[in-house]
């Protein structure tokens, strides 16, 4: 078959909607009867369940019928299955006479104002006129507006105190609502919300008085809900107090908003009958009226009704009314009567009992209730669907032409007769009653079926969402040859086909792989690949896989499974497994990704991932990076599109990744569970497999690199490591390190990882210690940052055993020419990199006004030691002066007032002490030093021993020294008091010894001069 096949069977989209149209008005006669397939229901007797043999039409008419005087059957069913349709034949079927009137009130463009004029036609007489009077009064000038307002007030007046003046078997809820409830129904600024468009009384006073052309589905009663009630307090301040005191305890009271509801729900049907000024009785004498004058003519009367919920305000009289049996006091006899109505099983049930009681017998449309499955076999929705495929074909004036010759159930016009192409098209697409499926085949009308209607046969379903959807809205796609196309498989539910055939059918046809894929899911009904019958290839300007040409055949034949290469066998996968395939299948199609799928693949997913990354070569310190204990890539960092969220995690990887079509992350998924059940990757499909899952998971490795090498939310590029060196380089100096004597690259580098958190800074400065100590809390994770980034551990050990030197020494030649930070840290960096940013903000802040203070501590120390020792300081000249100066002081009898043992260590210590000399020299150099960098790079050296010992001399030979003069002139004074020679002699002895004792001095003056 070619193109031409399909622009001769093709039809007018347009003319799809009028055969099929199941939302608008009703379709015309001639389609309705050419599409008509006989339909199957259970029958239920007064009392007993439904049967579990099917009831047929036929049975249904003669039953119907069958009484002389009276029936009254309801037909039951839930949306869809076809009730209306049932009545509606109905109607056409029942034999007409010139003594039985049939009344067929459709469910759409119907409104409770045409039911009552359908009842009166054809009636003459005063009484009936009177009726069309009071109804043409009630509604001929009403507007939709005026019934609006109308229906309001009806409502206030039925729920209040003038219909309840006493009070009379009310509960407490009930008597505060008849009291309330009118104000608030009554409140203008309540009012105009209930009023508007779209709203409660808007869509009830459609149903009333408007013709809608489209369809209204019910499956229970109109009625107020609580949502109608809801109104934004804000909206009432204007409205009245009684009002809004109303508003307020139904906006608090949840119990007391449900009370409310039902109060007006069961006063709104004579609300809905005042507006056209019918009441229940009203209605029950109307109907007996027609019935009586019907009966005077011997005529019986048939009322069939499509939808009963069209006619909620006078069902429940009209129920009455066509309840009531022949004979009745006080009236002639009344007409036979036979009614059928359409009502859904929930509207039905909530039926007053004594209506349901006196139904003759009903009848179930929903082939699942109560055990009666199987009403339509699969050949009868091909029949089904057969009737509708051919009307399209067959095209308007040929079926008004057989509806005006009879419309004889035997002789509706089949477009396939006349079709060229017939014999190859039902060998390959199938028939029915001889009308082709074509563009279906059985297969893809019973799988599309069960996407449309899971829970069984639904008629409407099938017309709406199959063959309507298929026929209008892709005509185009099967005169162009680009049927079934992806968008057809979209709109019936996507694909059920494993990932796997998906994956095989994008290799084998990567330009039609979306039409191959939406063929073999609903015209093949296989799980693998196959090719189907060479007619529907050729139909579809599909060719087969394999290669072959297309050709026409005369029967049809099983699909073909496309050649593989052989697999070794393997053992059954466990159910588990085979549930897990399948389970990712589905959400390759859309499906949610189910949780505890998630906290299987993620452990197994996270070890492939973190082994498959080359550590040593990324230069990353594995340890750093993945594992428990809120490492950045741990098991919880793997989430799936459309799942349940395993926790917060600094690595996000979300499955599949941008790019990446869900399809192989499904395939790589499964091939990871497959590999993990047989421990090889010899499996059926195997290869396929390996190379999805070899593929994805290269990508999932550099997704996590990525994101560890872009510590910043915002995921953009920085490399914490130059920041971070710099920094320890910085604190490194301010501890000191490296010593002045090994201040090569090689040192400074081994000083970056150095522990000197123990330094002690108790004599630096204020802001010097305040800075150390953030370097000291920081130093550690600093340290971790770098050697995570620049080390190699030779196979995974723990240990690192290289450190690319080559990222740290840029960084160290330019920090070291200036001792300043210069590297720039991103405001959006992560969590775990905060310490570069808080060591770096300290620094900022104090690294220059701790250079400062330390600078002043190392000149007022230089200052005294020069004033002391000579300037500069002369540190062995001060000593052998200082021994000499206390020796005449002892040798003069006068204490020093020191420990001896001290001090002589003391001396002993800066005697031997160079350090000494190299701090005297640093402070030199650091008083004469502007440059910040120049000072740190002094100021980190640490002296502290040498300041300290010379600072510690100084005061004990001050001590000493102050120590032997006051001793000696008190001394002096005692021998005064005394008088005599002796005081002479004395006061000679110490002058001599004073004398020598300043002469020393003046001479260690002038020598550290």
């Amino acid at each position: 078959m070619t193109t031409t096949f399909q622009r001769y069977v093709c039809w007018e989209p347009a003319y799809v909607g009028n055969v099929m149209e199941t939302e608008a008005l009703q379709t015309p006669d001639h389609v309705f009867l050419a599409t008509h397939h006989p339909i199957r229901m259970h029958r239920a007797d007064l009392g007993t369940a439904s049967s579990q043999v099917a009831y047929t039409e036929q049975q249904f008419l003669a039953d119907f019928l069958a009484p002389r005087d009276f029936n009254f059957v309801a037909v039951l069913g839930g949306a869809g299955t076809g009730k209306s349709h049932l009545v509606r034949w109905l109607a056409g079927n029942v034999p007409q006479t010139e003594r039985r009137r049939v009344i067929l009130i459709p469910k759409v463009g119907t409104n409770l104002k045409e039911v009552i004029r359908r009842v009166l036609e054809g009636l003459e007489g005063p009484q009936f006129d009177d009726y069309r009077t009071r109804l043409n009064r009630a509604t001929g000038s009403l507007s939709e507006q005026e019934a609006r307002v109308r229906l309001l007030d009806n409502l206030a007046i039925a729920v209040g105190p003038v219909r309840y003046p006493d009070w009379n078997g009310l509960t407490e809820e009930q008597k505060y609502l008849v009291e309330h409830l009118p104000n608030l129904l009554g409140d203008p600024v309540v009012r105009r919300e209930l009023l508007r468009d779209h709203g409660i009384m808007h869509r009830l006073v459609v149903h009333i008085l408007g013709e809608s052309a489209r369809v209204e589905r019910l499956e229970e009663r109109r009625a107020i809900s609580v949502d109608d009630l809801r109104m934004d307090i804000r909206d009432l301040k204007d409205a009245s107090k009684g009002a809004r005191e109303v508003f307020q305890l139904l906006l608090s009271d949840e119990e007391m908003q449900r009370h409310a509801v039902e109060w007006m729900n069961q006063h709104l049907d004579d609300a809905i009958a005042h507006v056209l000024q019918f009441s229940g009785e009203d209605l029950l004498r109307l109907m007996l009226d027609v019935r009586e004058a019907l009966g005077a003519r011997e005529t019986e009367l048939v009322v069939l009704i499509e939808d009963f919920a069209k006619l909620q305000g006078i069902d429940q009289q009209l129920l009455e009314a066509l309840l009531v049996e022949r004979n009745q006091p006080g009236r002639g006899t009344l007409c036979p009567l036979r009614t059928a109505l359409a009502v859904t099983s929930g509207y039905f049930d909530k039926l007053p009992e004594t209506v349901r009681e006196r139904i003759r017998f009903r009848v179930k449309m929903d082939a699942s209730d109560e055990g009666g499955g199987g009403l339509f076999t699969p050949e009868d929705v091909e029949a089904f669907a057969a009737r509708y495929l051919n009307a399209v074909r067959a095209g308007d004036e040929p079926l008004r032409a057989w509806q005006a010759d009879g419309a004889h159930a035997d002789a509706v016009p089949n477009a396939c007769d006349e079709c060229p192409f017939r014999h190859t098209c039902h060998a390959g697409f199938g028939a029915r009653d001889g009308i082709g499926l074509y563009p279906f085949n059985a297969t893809a009308l019973h799988g599309m079926l069960r996407k449309a209607s899971p829970e069984g046969f639904n008629p409407r379903r099938l017309l709406n969402r199959v063959l309507k959807i298929t026929l209008a809205d892709h005509a185009e796609d099967l005169r162009d040859g680009e049927f079934p196309s992806p968008a057809l498989l979209a709109r019936m539910g996507g694909s059920t086909l494993p990932a796997l055939v998906s994956s095989q059918l994008r290799q084998l046809d990567p330009i039609g792989h979306g039409r191959r894929e939406a063929l073999l899911e609903f015209w093949s009904g296989a799980r693998t690949i196959v090719d189907l019958d060479p007619a529907i290839h050729g139909a579809f300007d599909l060719p087969p896989l394999d290669g072959r040409a297309p050709a026409p055949v005369s029967r049809p034949v099983t699909p073909t499974p496309v050649p593989e290469r052989t697999q070794p066998p393997t053992e059954k996968i466990p159910q588990s497994l085979a549930e897990s395939i399948t389970l990712l299948d589905a959400w390759a199609r859309g499906d949610a990704f189910p949780q505890r799928l998630g906290n299987d693949l993620r452990k197994p997913l996270f070890e492939a991932i973190s082994a498959r990354i080359d550590w040593d070569a990324e230069l990353l310190l594995r340890g750093a990076f993945q594992g428990a204990g809120g490492k950045p890539f741990q098991p919880r960092s793997i989430n799936f599109l459309r799942g349940t969220q395993a926790g917060s995690a600094t690595v996000q990887l979300v499955l599949p990744l941008a790019g990446s079509p869900i399809t192989q992350t499904a395939i790589a998924l499964q091939g990871m569970l497959l590999y993990e059940h047989h421990g090889h990757w010899k499996f059926p499909s195997g290869g396929r497999y390996l190379r999805a899952y070899a593929r994805e998971l290269d990508r999932w490795s550099e997704a996590v690199l990525v994101q560890l090498r872009r510590p910043r939310t915002s995921g953009e590029a920085w490399d914490p490591v130059p920041a971070a060196a710099e920094l320890l380089a910085i604190g490194a100096r301010m501890a000191g390190r490296p010593q002045a004597s090994a201040d090569s690259m090689h040192e400074q580098v081994s000083a970056l990882f150095e522990d000197w958190s123990t330094v002690d800074t108790s004599s630096r400065s204020p802001a010097w210690k305040t800075l150390f100590d953030t370097f000291r809390r920081h130093r550690g994770t600093l340290v971790e940052i770098v050697r995570a980034r620049t080390a190699c551990t030779k196979g995974g050990s723990t240990d690192v055993k290289v450190i690319d030197v080559v990222q740290l020494v840029p960084v160290l030649q330019q920090v070291r020419r200036t001792w300043e930070p210069r590297e720039e840290i991103p405001t959006d960096i992560r969590s775990e990199y905060a310490a570069v940013r808080e060591v770096r903000a300290r620094m900022d802040d104090l690294l220059k006004q701790a250079i400062v203070g330390e600078r002043q501590r190392y000149l007022e120390w230089f200052g005294r030691v020069a004033g002391e020792m000579g300037d500069p300081p002369q540190r062995k000249p001060a000593i052998e002066a200082a021994r000499m100066a206390l020796q005449t002081a002892i040798e003069s009898g006068a204490p020093l007032g020191i420990p001896r043992a001290e001090y002589d260590e003391c001396v002993g210590s800066l005697e031997r002490m160079v350090s000494f000399d190299w701090a005297v020299a640093a402070a030199a150099r650091v008083r004469d030093e502007r440059e910040f960098g120049a000072l740190l790079a002094e100021l980190g050296r640490r002296f502290d021993e040498p300041m300290q010992t010379s600072e510690r001399f100084l005061n004990l030979t001050g001590v000493a020294l102050d120590n032997a003069r006051s001793r000696l002139s008190e001394s002096v004074r005692e021998l005064r008091g005394r008088g005599g020679g002796e005081l002479e002699h004395v006061q000679e002895s110490l002058s001599h010894g004073l004398d020598r004792l300043c002469g020393l001095l003046s001479e260690l003056a002038a020598e550290g001069a």
